[in-house]
């Protein structure tokens, strides 16, 4: 194999790893009981010291429907995981634009999603229904009308 096809197939290994290490991360500042089904967008900007990630999860029926019967109450114990822990959740209407944590404008400085799914997103959490919380460098919404959890993590 000459040395250009190596470096390629190398960039192409790096990239994947990298995306299964996002993944895995992401799933793991989920609170235990807000269940996924399976990954919608997620996508990152920034290197390993300053940045931002962006994630976004179909939430599992069974989460979907805890929380259309509960309401806010369905977040009391949902306060974090061991890995990240949360403020309290809130529910929304958020401001206008959402605000992310360090006083950064909203995820569409950082979205590396399609604009479609985060108007989508923006547009949810500006009406009644929808849940979020965070902590000191992240934000985490629960989007039942659109089936979505999205994770928003500054670094």
């Amino acid at each position: 194999m000459s040395s250009y096809k190596y470096y390629l197939v190398l960039l192409i290994v790096l990239f994947n790893t990298n995306n299964i290490f996002q993944y895995i991360h992401q799933l793991r500042v989920l609170p235990s009981a807000i269940k996924v089904a399976y990954p919608v967008a997620m996508g990152t900007e920034g290197d390993l010291w300053d940045g931002c990630d962006v994630a976004v999860f179909k939430l599992a029926e069974s989460t979907i429907k805890n929380i259309e019967t509960q309401g806010i109450k369905f977040f009391d114990s949902v306060v974090g995981n061991g890995y990240e822990n949360y403020n309290g959740w809130k529910e929304t209407p958020t401001l206008p634009i959402w605000k992310i944590n360090r006083g950064e404008d909203n995820p569409t400085r950082c979205a590396v999603i399609s604009a479609t799914l985060l108007n989508k997103i923006t547009e949810a959490v500006m009406q009644k229904g929808a849940y979020y919380t965070s902590n000191a460098r992240m934000d985490l919404m629960a989007i039942p009308a659109l089936g979505f959890a999205v994770i928003i993590d500054v670094y």
